[in-house]
């Protein structure tokens, strides 16, 4: 004869059961600090930001874009090696491109691009990695499908960090702005370790 579960059992087990699915497909909280939207996100873990320079370090010469991600972080973030391409503008030397993989949740392109001088005016953001931001939303980017974020790594330089998706179902300004955050977090950090 089979034993019937209790309702407090049922219950239990139907709630490990729901917490499991969340948490496998990506709608628990992206980790320490990061949330949804609003100005108040800090992708800063505390110990971390405790050690890092409250000031833009000096930096003694120019880095090649595609050097601003380590190889383990184009793996953890689920790139395709970077693609140097050629400067848009006097304001800076050239960008680098990295394409999601197509199994990738969210598909679509990172860049990276060191300004030199002054930069384009943006709104305040949350600092990442202890440096001054601003989130910039240039008029020919959709801003429903990409998010760029200015980072002061250096006296006169500036990490211009961008996601975008616009071809891709359930993309938001929010998830355009996660994921760029978690870019520009790893390579300002990238940059920092290169000056040093």
């Amino acid at each position: 004869m089979r034993r019937r579960w209790s309702p407090i059992a049922a219950g239990f087990a139907t709630a490990c059961c729901v917490l499991t699915l969340v948490a496998l497909t990506g709608y628990a909280p992206a980790g320490p600090g990061r949330q949804e939207g609003g100005s108040t996100l800090s992708v800063t873990p505390l110990a971390v930001a405790r050690s890092l320079p409250a000031e833009p370090m000096q930096v003694s010469g120019d880095l090649a874009p595609c050097a601003l991600l380590t190889s383990a972080q184009v793996h953890q973030l689920g790139l395709n090696p970077g693609a140097q391409q050629p400067a848009g503008d006097a304001r800076g030397g050239p960008s680098c491109v990295w394409k999601t993989f197509v199994a990738a949740r969210w598909g679509g392109e990172y860049l990276a691009r060191l300004l030199h001088g002054p930069t384009p005016g943006g709104t305040p953001a949350a600092s990442i990695n202890n440096l001054p931001t601003v989130e910039y939303r240039p008029p020919n980017l959709d801003p429903g499908a990409y998010c760029v974020y200015l980072v002061t790594v250096a006296p006169g330089t500036t990490l211009w960090a961008q996601y975008g998706g616009p071809n891709q179902s359930g993309i938001t300004h929010v998830i355009a702005c996660r994921n760029a955050q978690a870019a520009a977090s790893d390579m300002s950090g990238t940059f920092r370790s290169l000056s040093s």
